[in-house]
């Protein structure tokens, strides 16, 4: 017998009780992941970008239960949730990352277990569990958007009766509303399947006897039903409706092309400098003749420079995929907006190593047709959820970038079906399998790093946002226009949660960042400068508070001798907020 069926008793019994018992698989993945989390929670800065602005109406799910239609409502209502629960902002953005994180994970364990072997279904979730791409991404709202996608995919593999589809139609519906439009894709393309599979009996030749349209109207309609309810209740608490709300979704698509094109340009044209971000109406005025193009107007306007757009995105699919996968990549050109490792050799051995078990598990699959074809029909539900998104990955591609965290839903697919090959191939000895896994899983727990170990940051905007929230009263008047430097969306975004719980009322104010000192004479003296351009108030970050001290015409503010007078005591002397007086005219 084979050195790994030499096993201790304890280990041997361990075996034994993985193998009937799926308790234990998902308190391995439970401890992986809380070791892979672990401290996260001090060691990792607020989110920028996005997460902030879904905050502002994770802010108002908490304080009125309102939400805005169009930016992912189920996902800021959790956000909301786990506002209400910890009423921190930092406290909040960490329990609703950490608890996505899990609850991925053991999605992903619940989805291989139905799939394949314990042993190697235990494996596939270990490899979903320890990528950083996975636990530590970007934005969370990417990650969210998952867990109901996982819920699709494990009612696919369950059964295929018409409640079942009935069900996944229900979900998809409320996932492309409430979650991610693109979903629609996955959704149109099952409902085309429903119809096929109610119409036509493929694999159903009982009469169509009353129980038999009974059952297919309980399985629809009242699946449906919940989920339009919900739908309708989401809408009903939106603080934007009908018609601003079409018009509204219009600006953020036309917006989101505009960046998106702008930094694909700006990867193709490294000599383009300006940011894709804030800046990018005048490339797209140029080419497409307008500053915000809606995707179809830039076909018609430009179709060589949009086809060019598609090219590159789709020139990155490889780049993507391997990030997505094994949190690296072979090539040399970023596919996602944050840092990853580029030219890694072991990327591409990995790959080549997937590819091969999926050619090999392909090869056996097909070996035995008719246990092809009713492995199949069994699964025809998850195979026609995989070609819808399939369908949808493409257009993201090409019309977006694969960027990985859009490519979650797509991965774990991709995951399975390498899983499902190796299981297909180690049949004979699944014993083993079995056994490798658990040891796999008991060197992972005790050896994989904690959190803090590799993933540990400077935290400088949640340290920002700790100098300004003791003065969020001050800073709180419509009229007032602060300049505060980096991160100044973001600081607006998280400032706007009062942790005064006395009062439910959202912070207002204009904030604008440093590059609006480019403006400034440096012979002028700088709180001028800002009298003249309507500030209020002025945060000077560590970053500039040395050059500002150094500067002549900033030193009488910085030290608090003008109409700017300074909030922070004098022994914070790396930073100040410096607001004025309220009798002073607004600008």
């Amino acid at each position: 017998m084979g050195g790994l069926q030499i096993l201790s008793p304890a280990l041997a019994r361990a075996r034994t009780a993985f193998e009937t018992k799926a308790a234990l698989s998902y308190a391995i993945v439970f401890l992986l992941v809380a070791k892979t989390v672990w401290a996260m929670w001090l060691y990792r800065d607020l989110t920028f970008g996005d997460t902030s602005s879904y905050f502002a109406t994770a802010i108002r799910w908490a304080e009125n239960f309102k939400d805005n239609i169009l930016w992912s409502p189920l996902y800021t209502s959790f956000y909301g949730e786990m506002l209400r629960i910890t009423q921190s902002a930092y406290g909040a953005t960490n329990l609703h990352r950490i608890v996505i994180v899990f609850a991925a994970a053991l999605g992903v364990l619940a989805l291989m277990r139905r799939l394949m072997s314990p042993g190697m279904a235990l494996l596939v979730a270990l490899w979903w569990t320890v990528m950083p791409i996975n636990f530590n991404t970007l934005y969370e709202v990417h990650l969210f958007a998952l867990l109901p996608m996982l819920l699709v995919l494990v009612l696919a593999c369950s059964a295929t009766g018409p409640l079942h589809r009935g069900i996944i139609l229900a979900l998809l519906l409320v996932i492309t509303a409430l979650v991610r439009n693109e979903t629609s894709i996955v959704l149109a393309v099952f409902a085309a399947f429903c119809a096929y599979e109610e119409f036509l009996q493929p694999f159903d030749a009982k009469p169509r006897t009353r129980t038999w349209w009974q059952k297919r109207l309980v399985g629809y309609a009242a699946p449906l039903a919940v989920a339009v309810a919900l739908i309708a209740a989401f809408y009903a608490q939106s603080v934007i409706k009908y018609p601003q709300a079409s018009a509204a979704a219009e600006a953020k698509h036309t917006l989101n092309m505009c960046q998106v094109y702008a930094f694909g340009y700006s990867q193709r044209h490294p000599e383009h400098t300006a940011s894709p971000w804030t800046e990018c109406q005048p490339l797209m005025k140029s080419t497409f003749g307008a500053e915000q193009p809606s995707l179809l107007e830039m076909l018609k306007a430009n179709p060589a420079a949009t086809l060019k757009h598609f090219a590159w995105n789709a020139s990155l699919v490889v780049n993507g995929f391997q990030v997505a996968l094994f949190n690296a990549m072979s090539g040399s050109v970023n596919p996602d907006y944050a840092p990853v490792q580029a030219r890694q050799i072991h990327a591409a051995v990995l790959s080549v190593i997937c590819v091969l078990l999926l050619l090999a598990g392909a090869r056996r699959f097909c070996s035995d047709r008719s246990t092809m074809r009713a492995a199949l029909i069994r699964h025809r539900h998850l195979l026609v959820v995989l070609v819808g998104l399939a369908c949808t990955i493409s257009v993201v591609v090409v019309t977006q970038r694969p960027r990985p965290s859009y490519l979650f839903a797509f991965t774990v697919c991709i995951m399975a079906l390498v899983g499902l090959s190796a299981d297909l191939l180690t049949q004979r000895v699944r014993a083993q399998v079995n056994a490798a896994a658990l040891l796999v899983a008991a060197a992972l727990i005790l050896f994989l790093p904690f959190y803090q170990v590799t993933h540990a940051s400077p935290r400088a905007l949640y340290a920002n946002l700790a100098r300004l929230q003791p003065y969020q009263s001050l800073l709180a008047a419509p009229n007032n226009k602060l300049l505060i430097g980096d991160y100044a969306g973001e600081l607006s975004s998280y400032l706007q949660y009062r942790t005064n719980r006395r009062s439910a009322v959202l912070l207002s104010f204009r904030t604008v960042d440093y590059s609006v000192l480019t403006e400034w004479d440096h012979r002028q003296p700088l709180e001028l400068f800002l009298e003249e351009r309507g500030f209020t108030a002025i945060f000077v970050q560590p970053r500039i508070m040395e050059e500002l001290q150094a500067l002549p015409a900033s030193k009488a503010l910085v030290a608090g001798d003008t109409a700017f007078r300074r909030l922070n005591p004098l022994v914070d002397h790396d930073w100040g907020l410096y607001v004025r007086p309220p009798s002073r005219p607004g600008g």
